[in-house]
């Protein structure tokens, strides 16, 4: 079980950079840290 769940996080991890640093060099890195700050927001207000 260790394994799958290791395997799990690893791949969740390494697309949540993919996809910042997709993001950073599309939009520029201030406007894609303040969006995702939004999103956090927006994730803990009605998530």
């Amino acid at each position: 079980m260790n394994a799958v769940n290791a395997i799990f996080i690893n791949t969740s991890n390494q697309l949540g950079e993919f996809e910042s640093g997709l993001l950073a060099a599309w939009m520029g890195a201030v406007p894609a840290a303040a969006l995702g700050g939004i999103g956090s927001l927006v994730v803990w207000r009605y998530g």
